[in-house]
């Protein structure tokens, strides 16, 4: 029998509700494991499908913050029919003025490194 590649895994609809509500602290990391395991089948291990789900922080930052090539700096703005006062990480090419197209990533808790990183590539 052929042993399963992780890359060849692909998580179903329920698997990443379940990882949102993890990660966003609606439940613990026992009650993740516990329902996750429901498809943990047929060769597929509980770690298997943890490493499938969760993010590789290691390789999130790709860009330095002091890369001469991007301007970036943490903002806050005003959004009164919003949550009040935002905060964001505004990244911009380096020694350019003037109108630029933009791309907005909203994240409703914290901002993780790959907010950051999804802002500086753009």
């Amino acid at each position: 029998m052929e042993a399963l590649a992780l890359d060849t895994l692909k998580p179903r609809a329920e698997m990443l509700d379940l990882y949102n509500d993890y990660a966003h602290d609606i439940i613990d990391r026992r009650t993740f494991l516990d329902r996750l395991s429901k498809y943990a089948v047929g060769g597929v291990t509980l770690a298997m499908l943890t490493q499938m789900l969760t993010p590789n922080y290691a390789t999130a930052l790709q860009l330095g913050e002091d890369d001469s090539r991007i301007e970036g700096q943490r903002i806050t703005y005003v959004s009164p029919k919003g949550a009040g006062t935002m905060g964001g990480y505004l990244v911009r090419p380096a020694g350019v003025t003037g109108r630029l197209p933009a791309v907005v990533v909203v994240k409703e808790a914290t901002h993780s490194i790959y907010v950051f990183e999804i802002n500086k590539k753009s």
